[in-house]
């Protein structure tokens, strides 16, 4: 399955990603506004063992290519706990394709995706407070600025205030 707009291309991880998804994830600047959970420095082997989960798990993960070159990935989970069900969008670039409009072209087609052929009521979206430039997509792509949670977040121990937004069908 692909989604497509102009000249943005979002497919299923493949192993042919690999190489490209490692060297655009091998970037401090890309992991310091992940969770801590993202490999840093990230290798061929943290990219292979991603996509494997992707294939085996089948995600709801893309690979964003922007004129046939591999950019980063986005993606939606869905957690649930006793009483919440929440779809969580996440996304990355690597750093030598931010401020072109591709991550938010990508963030409308997954979230028309999410909202319109999966049947999501809602998606959220978490930013931490020293990311402007991931807010200002979010922002374009018509979530909705909810609120920030003081220092619920952390990167590397050190609390930060978390930005959430949210887009509803």
């Amino acid at each position: 399955m692909e989604l497509t707009i102009d000249n943005i291309r979002l497919r299923k991880p493949q192993p042919e990603d690999a190489a490209a998804l490692a060297k655009a994830a091998n970037n401090k600047k890309v992991a310091r506004n992940l969770r801590d959970g993202f490999p840093s420095p990230y290798k061929l082997q943290d990219a292979k063992e991603f996509i494997q989960k992707c294939i085996d798990e089948n995600l709801t993960n893309f690979s964003i290519f922007h004129n046939d070159v591999f950019c980063g990935l986005i993606g939606l989970t869905i957690t649930q706990d006793a009483c919440l069900t929440r779809v969580e969008m996440g996304y990355w670039l690597g750093e030598a394709h931010w401020g072109k409009g591709i991550a938010t072209k990508a963030v409308r087609l997954v979230s028309e995706y999410g909202l319109k052929q999966l049947g999501h009521e809602k998606i959220v979206a978490v930013v931490l407070e020293y990311n402007p430039g991931s807010m200002r997509v979010l922002e374009k792509a018509g979530y909705t600025f909810k609120g920030y949670t003081k220092e619920t977040g952390s990167k590397h121990g050190v609390p930060h205030d978390e930005y959430h937004y949210e887009i509803t069908s």
